[in-house]
């Protein structure tokens, strides 16, 4: 009888366990490709969403892309293309801190590379919608980066 009790416990710990860990993750408050805004080249903007669009989620890559970047953001996933590697960061976390603006925590792993230790980490930055087709990311000790809708 001890036994069956000690389970019965044991699977209501890690169900709720299970629950928090789970129900923290949000989806982000905007959805969509999103093309980052290089000043000195606004070719590669267009050059990310014609290819986005032309080869959708499953299939666009970095290379696809052409020299740009793109965010993809479709649920609690965060897909990014382009720049040093292309890779899914799912959200652990969203605190909205006005109408425009979150504090958003995603997981990422580590590849080792530039001396950080290898695994998983958590990445927070500031998300600010700017108007309906600009969003703007700032990572801690980054000028914030400047997207639109494609």
């Amino acid at each position: 009888m001890i036994q069956f009790w000690m389970l019965l416990a044991t699977t209501l710990i890690l169900s709720v366990a299970g629950n928090l860990n789970t129900a923290a993750a949000s989806d982000y408050p905007i959805t969509g490709a999103w093309a980052y805004v290089q000043s000195n080249a606004p070719q590669l903007q267009d050059k990310a969403c014609q290819a986005f669009r032309r080869l959708g989620l499953a299939k666009v890559s970095g290379e696809a892309i052409g020299g740009g970047e793109l965010i993809v953001f479709d649920g609690a996933k965060r897909h990014n293309f382009g720049g040093y590697a292309d890779d899914v960061t799912p959200n652990i976390s969203i605190r909205k801190l006005s109408d425009n603006s979150f504090d958003v925590i995603d997981r990422w792993i580590s590849d080792g590379e530039g001396g950080i230790r290898p695994g998983p980490r958590k990445k927070q930055y500031n998300l600010k919608i700017v108007d309906p087709n600009t969003i703007e990311i700032r990572e801690k000790r980054y000028p914030a980066a400047r997207y639109v809708r494609c």
